[in-house]
């Protein structure tokens, strides 16, 4: 039977996923576990903890026998639930004593936390007394498959020895979070295909199909979001649950346990260049003795690791950085896998699950023993981290002031993303002055001189420099053609990347202001308040000026079948002015039903709709004019499967679904041949090379239904193949790097050897996730409540020339050379062929449109700013 162990009398050998033989249960000869009170795996679920792969349901089972069995130690934690309604949950393991005082720990910590007006009498006892955090994070990543059964194996033993000095010393000293699944959804996936390729015995083959998942593969969550890039980004309901615990809890050692390929060792820190400019000289003398005290048990087991060389600390929204730059020693940890039980390395060594789980519950209790030998200096060091951040906001840059702007929804929105990180933010309920400029009330402070502040400067400032040494040093491999040391973005500011106005003041804001709760982000701007019974009463309609709310409320008005108009120009009426975009509901066209709804709509989304008695415009579009357009609504098909960036097709998924709530029908490509096109409006094309799907008689259909009013949507990717000369739905081209050849020289001559191996022919110089500025044309719908200029992520070769004005609409640019680049590492040589080049592009075909976009514009999922450009595609282009 499958998944069941292969105890059945038959001649032939059950399918099984239990393989004792090759991966027996890990319990070393020294930490045998004496305390028979306390459930082992094998007598909750059925199996040791490396005997077979255990299920995400199997996981909370167990931690909850582990709770029963021991209630004076532990507490069971359920902090959340996944997309699919799968628990999450933590283990937190402590000495009684620790538990007898919960209540005066947990103020301790939290006092510790924040050391404003703390005495140094009250911070000495505070140091002597509090316990130190250790929280042990595993499997963000569902394919990352021998960090759960070691967290299982921590747990117990941590339990199960109590005549273990060195467990006696971490309850003692320490209280030990243990979250042994952070990605349940993405593990049951991995799960569900493993199962289906197992065979009677396991199969080490690299390729071996219990391995080797076909697309999207496990390694994300149900949106297929990558949760180690969403620390600070807050996007995903896993992320964020786990960041609210992990603030109560204020840890001061974090430890994230992921896997890499097979044919690697393991990775503890110290991390790579060039590091974080936010992290403490302090927190890297500690990250260097915890990887020394790693070392010496790898040594001592005869273990291979490295350290530094590749994982670096520089982008705050992993699962080790986030939590450092809040003070914490936050680490990667990184285990070869088996991806299953056993899998055959390219040097012939046999890799077990056994085996990485093994070294993962040593590295996990090494830190943990290392944390509580060291708790005093750990605390001050923590200690120091956050009044020093303190001390560090009261010179410089004082406060980032978030003015209401052109979309006050999306500023509100990311004062809620801030405050859910731990941030202050507070908001004026006055107007007020600073340096010279009024600020209106509703006006978002985030003061430096907080706990957080430096995460507020890792999140906030317009640029987070790099090392020089390490750039000088990427220079040099950039002339020899070898790959950037790069891990991953070098730019990363929230303002620009939603698009949101940050002014930064040099002196004390002094006005009245309200704290703004933590859980701002959860909460709708309505929520809280009466829902109006009905519209605003109105004789021609109701205007609702374009932004993110306002497609939020036009997504929901589509979806129930509102009829809504929007403006194709600008306008002015009743003494106030309305941008392109903007939607006007009319009164003649509306039910009682509708306006309701409507009415419901707005008020949730905190739109206010105005109500227009006299449609007579004092300038601009008339309200009854042609460029006055009726949405057509319909529905919004997106490409899944092969060829599609997994990333990408999640990221859109979760941008129409949950982000703006649009309902949209998810078609594997391979089926797009036997789909009715005219049955939808638009179809989004996630990144991918879709050469060899779409392509023959397929790509005529497409043709024909975008000719017939349908609006096709690429990225990245996928507009580069639809700019290929076999392709050819878009007449702009990618780009390469092209050089003239050197004259030819004399026999004899010295040459330049540099010069001579230089590609005639190359892809342009590649692009490590920097900011970049666009200019937007303010008069297509395309960029409504955009502004005219846009911070835009750029990551990639990809340059792609503007479209000629007979061809179509070059809706956003890149500046010109001297204003292009916003933020992060982008190299001389690269700037010159990027500058103003196209970045969206409509261009039209019969009665329908392709709208392409240079780069993924809804990167994962908190590039805000380019998502209401993705949202505009989707909304009002269809119309125009």
């Amino acid at each position: 039977m499958l998944g069941a162990a292969a105890v059945e009398a038959e001649p032939r050998k059950a399918i099984s996923q239990s393989f004792a033989e090759w991966s027996p249960q890990v319990t070393p000869p020294s930490r045998t576990p004496s305390d028979p009170d306390i459930p082992t795996l094998q007598e909750v679920v059925g199996h040791g903890p490396t005997e077979r792969l255990t299920r995400p349901a199997e996981v909370v089972r167990y931690l909850e026998a582990l709770a029963e069995a021991a209630p004076e130690r532990t507490r069971l934690i359920r902090y959340g639930q996944s997309w699919q309604g799968r628990p999450l949950v933590m283990l937190a393991i402590a000495a009684p004593g620790w538990w007898e005082r919960e209540e005066e720990v947990m103020a301790g910590l939290a006092r510790l936390a924040d050391p404003r007006g703390l005495a140094p009498a009250e911070a000495h006892v505070l140091v002597s007394e509090m316990p130190v955090v250790t929280a042990l994070l595993h499997a963000v990543h569902g394919n990352e498959v021998t960090p759960v059964a070691s967290a299982l194996m921590l747990a117990h033993h941590l339990l199960a020895a109590p005549n273990d000095p060195h467990v006696a010393r971490i309850l003692g000293e320490s209280v030990v979070l243990i979250d042994p699944l952070q990605n349940p959804d993405g593990r049951a996936r991995f799960l569900a295909e493993n199962a289906l390729g197992v065979g009677p015995t396991p199969d080490s083959d690299p390729l071996a199909a219990e391995r080797d998942h076909p697309w999207p593969g496990s390694r994300s969550n149900h949106y297929l979001f990558d949760l180690n890039r969403d620390w600070f980004g807050l996007t995903q309901v896993e992320t964020r649950e786990r960041v609210r615990e992990l603030l109560r809890w204020s840890p001061h050692v974090v430890v994230d346990l992921h896997e890499m390929g097979s044919n690697s060792t393991y990775y503890f820190p110290p991390s790579a260049a060039p590091g974080n400019p936010h992290t403490t000289a302090t927190q890297d003398t500690l990250f260097t003795l915890f990887g020394r005290e790693n070392a010496r048990v790898f040594d001592e087991r005869g273990w291979p690791y490295f350290i530094r060389e590749i994982f670096d600390g520089t982008y705050p929204g992993y699962g080790a950085t986030w939590p450092t730059a809040h003070g914490a020693l936050g680490k990667t940890f990184e285990q070869a896998s088996p991806r299953g039980m056993v899998v055959e390395r390219d040097d012939g060594a046999i890799l077990s699950y056994a085996d990485g789980a093994e070294r993962n519950f040593e590295a996990a209790l090494r830190t943990a023993l290392t944390a509580a030998e060291n708790r005093e200096r750990i605390l001050r060091s923590y200690l120091e981290f956050r009044r020093s951040a303190i001390a560090e906001g009261e010179t410089g840059v004082r406060a980032y002031l978030l003015p209401p702007g052109r979309d006050p929804g999306l500023t509100r929105r990311l004062a809620g993303v801030l405050a859910a990180n731990g941030i202050e933010v507070d908001q004026a309920t006055e107007s007020f002055s600073a340096e010279g400029r009024d600020f209106p009330d509703g006006t978002w402070i985030v003061a430096m001189d907080q706990p957080a502040g430096r995460l507020v400067r890792n999140l906030l400032d317009p640029e987070t420099p790099m090392d020089p040494t390490f750039l000088a040093l990427q220079e040099e491999r950039r002339a020899q053609r070898l790959p950037a040391q790069i891990y991953d973005l070098t730019a990363w500011s929230l303002p620009y990347l939603w698009n949101v106005e940050s002014v930064p003041v040099r002196s004390a804001v002094v006005v009245p202001r309200d704290r703004v709760p933590p859980a701002l982000l959860d909460e709708a701007p309505g929520d809280g308040a009466a829902v109006p019974a009905d519209l605003p009463p109105a004789r021609v309609g109701w205007l609702l000026p374009w932004n993110s709310a306002t497609a939020m409320v036009t997504a929901g008005a589509l979806s129930a079948g509102i009829s809504l108009n929007a403006a194709g120009g600008s306008f002015a009426v009743q003494g106030r002015d309305f941008g392109v975009g903007t939607i006007l509901a009319r009164a003649a066209e509306l039910s009682g039903d509708d306006r309701r709804e409507l009415a419901r709509l707005a008020h949730h989304h905190g739109v206010e709709p105005m109500a227009v008695g006299d449609g007579f415009v004092d300038r601009g579009i008339s309200l009854g004019s042609n460029q006055m357009r009726r949405l057509p609504g319909g529905r919004v098909l997106l490409l899944w499967d092969e060829p599609s960036s997994s990333q990408s097709a999640g990221w859109a998924r979760w941008v129409l679904e949950q982000r703006y709530g649009l309902p949209v029908s998810v078609v594997r490509a391979g089926s797009l041949g036997r789909a009715q096109l005219s049955r939808y409006s638009v179809i989004v094309v996630p990144q991918g090379n879709f050469r060899g799907t779409l392509d023959g008689p397929l790509l005529d259909r497409l043709r024909h239904w975008i000719r017939d009013g349908g609006t096709l949507i690429t990225m990245g990717e996928s507009t580069r193949w639809a700019a290929s000369e076999d392709v050819g739905l878009l007449a702009t081209r990618a780009e390469s790097r092209d050089r003239v050849s050197p004259p030819a020289t004399e026999p004899g001559t010295p040459i330049d050897l540099l010069e001579a191996v230089t590609p005639e022919r190359e892809p342009p110089e590649s692009i490590s996730g920097a900011l970049l500025r666009v200019h937007l044309d303010p008069g297509d719908v395309l960029a409504a409540g955009a502004g005219t200029e846009l911070p835009v992520l750029v990551s990639g070769t990809r340059i792609f020339s503007p479209l000629r004005l007979n061809e179509g609409r070059n809706v956003g640019v890149y500046a010109p050379l001297d204003d292009l680049v916003l933020s992060g590492v982008v190299w001389e040589e690269a700037r010159p062929q990027r500058a103003s080049k196209a970045f969206l592009v409509r261009q039209p075909l019969g009665r329908g449109r392709i709208i392409a976009f240079a780069e993924d514009p809804n990167f994962r999922g908190y590039a805000e700013g380019t998502q209401l450009l993705f949202m505009n595609a989707v909304l009002l282009a269809p119309a125009f």
